[in-house]
């Protein structure tokens, strides 16, 4: 009986022992099984992060994106984009523009054409009697803007052309200081998302220009538009990839200008003149082919509502007046803080120049230079 108890008590540790390896030898399979799953997960998450460094790599990042953007608005060269605070902006841009011009006229006749170069409606006045005129009339300015952010969404500026004309036909040149202009660019709210950002903006230009209605007609030329005036308008652009599609609407109002006493080639006088105001808008998108590169096209139109002109008390009237320009124009990102604009347009209808050709190119401060020559402001 002893025995048989003994046996039995030896088979059972037998068995327990049996049971207890098989157990260990499974965890033990376990163990090395879930060390290799988690060896095959560590080394998917380090490729999927070598995957993702180099897509951060070749894509630009969102900051990088609203920057390539704006620069691609900028070259442009429409009020798309505002200086930060107490940022200074010194600009300087070039234009020339060539316009011809053939009238029939049995009277004095006055015509109302759109000078791209100095970006606003110029009146040319002309006293040929039952003959043809011919115009050719070179235009070439220069003009140093200056731009300060006094807050992040509020700038002003002021703008200095300094002109020079050529009119071949009648051999007569000038050179003189244009039509100085004041501006104020206000973007009410920042948005994001799908709605486009929207900016606010008044000019008001004075007439320190040669003025056309005061000039000796047979020897001199005007470098302004004669008249103050102020504009007002809205200016919107939104990123649509892979573009960015901008545009605006203006409208110009002319104050009147009296006590004039200008000898006309027909021997009236002209005494006052009101000219008026026009509406114009337009509508182009701008492509950032690199981080450095950029293109741009666009379409102006405007439209010049009558001009009022009293010559020996007896009141003429001007027709109202519609001109278009199509452009096209491309950036170039020389430094980080400084882009060259250049652009090139033709006029769609006969009131405005036959083509033109502008550059740009603006200078950004630092804060520090910005808060000493600031105070200007």
């Amino acid at each position: 009986m002893k025995k048989e108890i003994i046996c039995f008590f030896c088979i059972s540790l037998l068995l327990v022992f049996f049971i207890v390896s098989v157990s260990s030898a499974q965890n033990y399979a376990n163990d090395e099984d879930l060390e290799k799953r988690i060896e095959f997960l560590e080394d998917r998450l380090k490729k999927f992060e070598d995957e993702m460094e180099a897509r951060k790599a070749l894509s630009p990042d969102e900051e990088e994106e609203i920057k390539k953007t704006e620069e691609a608005l900028k070259a442009a060269q429409g009020d798309y984009v505002l200086l930060k605070k107490d940022k200074l902006e010194l600009d300087y841009g070039f234009s020339y523009s060539y316009n011809s011009l053939d009238t029939i006229t049995d009277n004095d006749s006055f015509t109302f054409i759109y000078d791209k170069t100095i970006n606003d409606y110029n009146q040319d006045l002309l006293y040929t009697t039952k003959e043809v005129q011919h115009s050719r009339l070179h235009t070439v300015a220069n003009t140093i803007s200056v731009n300060y952010g006094v807050r992040d969404n509020i700038n002003f500026g002021l703008s200095f052309p300094f002109i020079y004309k050529y009119d071949k036909t009648l051999d007569r040149e000038l050179n003189d200081i244009g039509d100085i202009t004041l501006s104020l660019r206000w973007q009410p709210i920042r948005v994001k998302g799908k709605l486009p950002n929207i900016i606010l903006y008044g000019n008001f230009k004075t007439k320190t220009g040669r003025s056309p209605f005061v000039i000796d007609l047979d020897k001199e030329l005007a470098t302004g538009s004669g008249y103050y005036s102020m504009s007002g308008g809205m200016s919107f652009s939104k990123a649509v990839d892979p573009v960015a599609v901008f545009g605006g609407c203006t409208y110009i109002y002319g104050f009147e200008v009296d006590s004039l006493n200008q000898h006309l080639n027909s021997g009236r006088t002209l005494e006052k003149v009101d000219p008026g105001s026009s509406v114009g808008f337009n509508l182009g998108f701008a492509y950032a082919l690199s981080y450095d590169v950029s293109f741009n096209i666009q379409f102006q139109q405007g439209y010049s509502f009558q001009s009022n002109y009293w010559i020996n008390g007896e009141k003429i009237s001007s027709t109202e007046g519609n001109t278009a320009s199509l452009s096209v124009g491309t950036g170039f990102r020389i430094t980080p803080k400084t882009t060259l604009s250049l652009n090139f347009g033709f006029g769609l209808t006969s009131n405005t120049n036959d083509y033109f050709i502008s550059m740009s190119i603006p200078f950004v401060f630092s804060d520090v230079l910005a808060d000493s020559l600031g105070n200007i402001f």
